[in-house]
């Protein structure tokens, strides 16, 4: 019996690393935790660790950053800005706007540290600019005239205003201009474009912002979910078949 249990107990351990690492399942708050500690941030904020540790911390924060927000306080210290960092990465950008407003209303509530509020008003690649395209937005507007003039005193003040007057908006699109980027498309604009918002492109450090997938991406796209469920079926199987051949053997003995 308890040579059955263990048997029961691997395959099920063996089906589990076939999700994971085929990016089925999602990490377990405890793997998050400990991923996270593990991490760090270096300049732009950019999340910096092992591809394992940084993966897990961006699938987390993707699926629970309502959550994490609520419980930054009780995470360990130097949390907030790894959070922050991951959410650029592995947030699109209509998840993204509400994580930054539900982040400043933090900041207004004194939830969320005056020391790293300001890698949300200068976020790094991922989404530069996404604060300046987005001054139309009333959510954000609203919080950000609110919290303005708590941030008087800080370098990045006369940036929050021009973003409110639309300002950094038309700089930064001067900017992307100048170097041939590609335009950077509010959450407006963008829902215009997706009857879904859940399919709005995501931003990462290997795409382009709100980026519509060109037909090899596709096509590689679905390849690659081919390839993960075949994976996947096959650990099934290979698990079943020795779950199986385990049983008859101690049958037979």
């Amino acid at each position: 019996m308890t040579s059955t249990r263990s048997l029961q107990t691997w395959v099920i351990v063996l089906i589990g690393i076939s999700l994971r690492a085929e990016g089925l399942a999602q990490p377990t708050q405890s793997e998050f935790k400990d991923a996270l500690l593990r991490t760090k941030t270096i300049d732009g904020p950019i999340l910096a660790g092992s591809d394992s540790d940084e993966k897990t911390v961006e699938d987390y924060v993707a699926s629970s950053w309502r959550i994490l927000l609520k419980e930054l306080q009780n995470l360990p210290p130097g949390s907030e800005d790894k959070i922050f960092a991951a959410a650029m990465d592995a947030l699109n950008d209509e998840e993204y706007l509400d994580f930054v407003v539900e982040s400043f209303s933090l900041y207004n509530q004194g939830q969320i540290t005056e020391e790293n509020i300001h890698l949300l008003i200068m976020p790094n690649d991922s989404k530069a600019g996404f604060l300046a395209v987005n001054y139309r937005d009333q959510q954000l507007a609203k919080i950000l005239s609110q919290i303005q003039p708590r941030l008087k005193e800080h370098s990045y003040a006369s940036f929050v205003t021009d973003i409110l007057t639309g300002k950094a908006n038309l700089d930064h699109e001067k900017f992307q201009k100048g170097t041939g980027q590609p335009l950077r498309k509010s959450v407006e604009e963008a829902r215009k474009n997706h009857r879904d918002p859940s399919q709005l492109p995501m931003n990462s450090r290997k795409t382009t912002p709100l980026e519509q997938p060109s037909k090899t991406e596709l096509a590689n796209s679905e390849k690659n979910s081919t390839l993960k469920f075949l994976i996947l079926f096959l650990s099934i199987v290979i698990a079943f078949g020795l779950y199986r051949y385990f049983i008859s053997k101690r049958i037979r003995g």
